[in-house]
């Protein structure tokens, strides 16, 4: 795939905190930074759009709260690097989650996720949490997982 070299004017420490995870290849850390980010972007506009087509009812409605609100409250905690809340097999919402560190407990992860969720999610549903793994090139499972 081309690349291009591109020059950015980025927060020091940000920088040095990235550079730290990355494990030397910064470039390769900010491209998938981005590809995340547009991925995200990119589901946003399809769930867009499918929303007009389909006017929800009121548990429909709850659980879109969920699906949408809590995927972007995810994404936004600093636990998380890459989040999406998805209906599971039994149709109630499980949110898929690519941790920031891996190195932080995953019951502390859960208790602090649930909790966070809880206190900004007016639909009262409870999301069940999975971890995603990254691939040897550090990246998410999470490609796969269908929003809706």
């Amino acid at each position: 795939m081309p690349v291009e070299k591109v020059s950015l004017s980025l927060e020091a420490d940000v920088v040095a905190e990235a550079r730290a995870e990355a494990g030397g290849n910064l470039s390769a850390y900010v491209n998938d930074a981005l590809e995340a980010r547009l991925r995200n972007r990119h589901l946003r506009r399809v769930l867009d759009e499918f929303r007009h087509e389909f006017p929800p009812l009121d548990r429909a409605a709850a659980t879109e709260e969920v699906l949408v609100r809590g995927t972007e409250l995810l994404n936004e905690h600093p636990l998380v690097e890459e989040a999406v809340i998805a209906r599971g097999p039994t149709r109630l919402p499980v949110g898929y989650v690519v941790l920031a560190d891996e190195r932080k407990p995953v019951a502390e992860v859960f208790a602090a996720l649930g909790e966070y969720l809880t206190e900004r999610l007016s639909a009262g549903w409870k999301v069940q949490l999975v971890i995603l793994g990254r691939d040897p090139r550090g990246r998410s499972d999470l490609a796969g997982v269908v929003p809706l």
